[in-house]
């Protein structure tokens, strides 16, 4: 999804609200559909207008997460490959974030390296229609 996305922003193509529901919209996924980290910090610290923006313009919404997937790959807190978030199935996230529930409900929420972390401090998974290896080989 997130490719397809990438390439119709790329290509001037119209963007829908419903495209967009689509990349974010993790319950509806495929159980086997790829889920990729993005880094939401960029997209969280935006004003109101900014969020208006976005409402009404999905193509802004799009150019938003497509720019939180390159600041995840960019790294710039130089976290080792290891200890990153990978690309998920959905099934899989899932199952963590059941988990994950459990977790909260006891007062912390429990990173999938199982460390406990802030739950701003976790990257978003964006559905992404490619397999694990194609997301690290060339950013686009």
């Amino acid at each position: 999804v997130l490719d397809r996305l990438r390439a119709a922003v790329a290509q001037g193509k119209k963007i829908a609200a419903a495209d967009i529901e689509v990349l974010t919209d993790v319950d509806g996924a495929g159980d086997d559909e790829v889920l990729v980290p993005v880094d939401l910090r960029v997209r969280l610290e935006r004003d109101a207008a900014a969020i208006a923006e976005e409402t009404r313009n999905p193509k802004r919404a799009a150019e938003s997460y497509l720019r939180a997937a390159e600041l995840f790959a960019l790294n710039p807190e130089k976290v080792a490959k290891d200890q990153r978030p990978k690309p998920m199935t959905a099934r899989e996230w899932r199952m963590s974030a059941d988990g994950a529930d459990s977790a909260e409900e006891e007062g912390a929420c429990i990173s999938e390296e199982g460390g406990e972390e802030e739950e701003d401090g976790e990257p978003d998974l964006a559905e992404d229609g490619v397999d694990d290896d194609a997301s690290d080989d060339d950013g686009g």
